[in-house]
């Protein structure tokens, strides 16, 4: 993954979390208020931020439901999923607005504070906010290291064709970004000590395939460093008015293109090079049918 530095969250009540969707707005509310929902904070990390809602903004109604109370905002934002598109009615200075919003993700978003000890020309030490080491020699990881909650420091020694042991099943996760540091810096005449490193874990993603469609939506390779390529598969008698749309975790669209001379049966390529690392959201719509694919920039 493209290195990346802190921001600064703010941990506030706020639209984030829930049972059904994963569709995340981004705000803070004040708990009652008579007309609507008021809004008291927009977050820079949500779609409230990237289509303009702005703190004092009374949101009234979602997809034409009356919203009262932060509840029930929370439930009707609560059946969307990340990158669908949600019509809201609101208030500002006085006058009644509409805006088109297409929700991001309810990602969890982890820092990690990366330390590379040089050892010898062909080994490294790395370090994870100090509770988790990893020795690699020659490009083969050799053992790993953590610090348990009592503070006691287990090791495991990586041996080929045996199970990673439950505590350390973190080991591939850390290997990932150790590799993506190493990518991003390679060639350059400094190789920086520590790297302050986000990773994005997304939600689950529920599934906005229409069962009796008949199609097949791959993006490869998966997880990349920017380039991949998305291949489409289905009836032609299916293939009208076919679009495809690339979102961040924020409900922003990246990317877009339409398939004119779609005959059943295509693979486009996708540059997200210039983006940062993330996770983004691919989806190709088909009329009112949507497909989706969450694709991994490292």
């Amino acid at each position: 993954m493209r290195t990346v530095y802190t921001l600064l969250f703010a941990l506030i009540f706020s639209l984030s979390l829930f049972s059904q969707g994963n569709g995340y707005l981004g705000i803070s509310m004040e708990i009652d208020s008579e007309e609507g929902v008021r809004i008291s904070e927009v977050l820079e990390n949500g779609a409230a931020f990237v289509y303009g809602l702005k703190q004092n903004d009374i949101i009234l109604s979602v997809n034409n439901v009356t919203v009262n109370k932060s509840k029930d905002l929370k439930t009707q934002i609560s059946k969307n999923n990340w990158g669908q598109t949600i019509s809201l009615l609101f208030k500002r200075d006085g006058h009644i607005n509409s805006k088109e919003v297409v929700l991001g993700s309810s990602a969890n978003k982890v820092t990690y504070h990366v330390k590379r000890n040089k050892i010898s020309a062909h080994t490294f030490t790395w370090s994870f906010d100090e509770n988790t080491w990893i020795n690699i020699e020659n490009g083969a990881t050799k053992w790993i290291k953590k610090k348990n909650e009592n503070g006691v420091i287990q090791t495991y020694v990586i041996e080929f064709f045996r199970e990673t042991p439950q505590a350390f099943s973190d080991l591939d996760d850390k290997l990932e970004i150790i590799e993506s540091i190493e990518a991003r810096n390679a060639g350059k005449r400094y190789f920086p000590r520590v790297t302050v490193f986000i990773k994005t874990y997304t939600e689950p993603l529920n599934s906005e395939v229409n069962k009796n469609l008949n199609a097949e939506l791959i993006a490869f390779p998966n997880p990349s460093l920017g380039e991949f390529q998305f291949s489409l598969n289905m009836d032609e008698s299916t293939t009208k008015n076919l679009s495809w749309q690339v979102f961040d975790v924020t409900g922003k669209k990246i990317i877009e293109g339409n398939l004119n001379e779609f005959s059943g049966v295509t693979t486009q390529k996708l540059d997200l090079t210039n983006q940062g690392a993330g996770v983004y959201l691919l989806r190709v719509i088909n009329d009112k049918q949507v497909m989706t694919e969450r694709l991994v920039v490292k």
